[in-house]
């Protein structure tokens, strides 16, 4: 990808740690929920305008770039389901 930020490129290898850690290891549910948390940062990193008000009203999104949800089921081989309820419980966890 030429012409990528640094920050971007970044991101994509905190993303594709955090992946790996997601797939690999066996994790308490506070376990899973940091990582997410983690991941969601880099993510938003990596792809600003999935960032919830980042397009404004009337912004177009990239069209081949999914919700942070979608995305990380899909690379932890999780369901959406399991993903979702986490996230209100990280900023929780984060702050602490």
């Amino acid at each position: 990808m030429i012409g990528q930020r640094p920050a971007g490129k970044a991101a994509r290898r905190a993303l594709a740690e955090i992946d790996e850690n997601l797939i690999r290891r066996d994790l308490t549910p506070a376990q899973r929920a940091k990582l997410i948390a983690q991941r969601k940062g880099a993510y938003q990193k990596a792809h600003p305008e999935t960032k919830h008000g980042a397009t404004g009203r009337r912004g177009k999104k990239e069209p081949n770039i999914g919700s942070f949800a979608a995305d990380t089921a899909a690379k932890s081989g999780r369901s959406l389901a399991s993903v979702k309820p986490t996230r209100p419980a990280q900023g929780a966890l984060v702050r602490t």
